[in-house]
């Protein structure tokens, strides 16, 4: 967690204030070896007060660097409007679970399009049952 005394130290050594250009310190925090979000956390940080920057903070990483889910207060922050979600307005996700029966009609339809489709081919192509040599004759 980056916090504004950190930052007014690392300033502060390299002989700049805390209310210094952006870019400035943007020059020193890169100087310092950090990366982009944690140049841009800091920044934001130094300029935020200290009431709404642990929340605000906090929020990002939530948002950007986790999976979890965010509470409604959370959301209120983040946004600076009031959000409110009731737990049952919110949709359970469905489990979808197959039955045999379904599989099975699945299965035997899937071996009858096979049967039609080698019958088809072979009737095409003269092979099989359908060989001139054959004992099976279809009536002409």
């Amino acid at each position: 967690m980056i916090e504004k005394h950190h930052i007014e130290n690392i300033l502060k050594v390299n002989g700049l204030p805390p209310t210094a250009p952006e870019e400035e310190i943007r020059s020193i925090l890169i100087s310092s070896r950090y990366n982009n979000d944690e140049i841009d956390t800091a920044i934001m940080v130094l300029k935020k007060n200290t009431q709404t920057k642990m929340s605000h903070v906090d929020g990002l990483h939530k948002v950007f660097r986790t999976d979890m889910g965010l509470k409604p207060e959370e959301i209120s922050k983040l946004l600076g409007i009031d959000v409110t979600i009731r737990p049952e307005s919110t949709k359970q996700r469905v489990d979808p679970t197959t039955s045999l029966g379904y599989h099975l009609i699945i299965w035997t339809l899937s071996l009858i399009t096979a049967i039609i489709a080698i019958t088809i081919y072979m009737y095409i192509a003269d092979i099989g049952l359908f060989h001139h040599t054959s004992a099976f004759k279809l009536p002409q």
